[in-house]
């Protein structure tokens, strides 16, 4: 598997996606999320570009992965992993409760 598949894989898992949701998301089939995920097929620029997109990330990490920071603490990584695979009404509904348990 090459670090590009390996990173779409963590990412697609983080975000508790099936290879068929995430092909819906970035207009390839499941066959093709795959092959990049095994490292078959390296993804073009265009399709690295709708990864991100669909992952909410930068290509960077799509091509290199996240670096892994050692001053973010186990909570802090879940918590950005729900709040990641909420839709936008619920993340704001969640930030808006985090802010308000901040002020009282």
């Amino acid at each position: 598997m090459s670090s590009i598949g390996r990173n779409i894989k963590d990412l697609r898992e983080r975000r508790g996606l099936s290879q068929e949701e995430l092909a819906d998301k970035i207009g390839k089939t499941r066959s093709a999320v795959s092959q990049y995920e095994s490292g078959k097929i390296v993804p073009r620029m265009g399709t690295i570009e709708d990864l991100a997109f669909a992952f909410d990330v930068t290509k960077d990490v799509i091509i290199n992965g996240y670096a892994h920071d050692d001053t973010v603490s186990a909570d802090e990584r879940e918590m950005l992993s729900i709040l990641r695979k909420m839709d936008g009404r619920k993340r704001a509904a969640l930030l808006g409760v985090a802010r308000a348990m901040l002020e009282g």
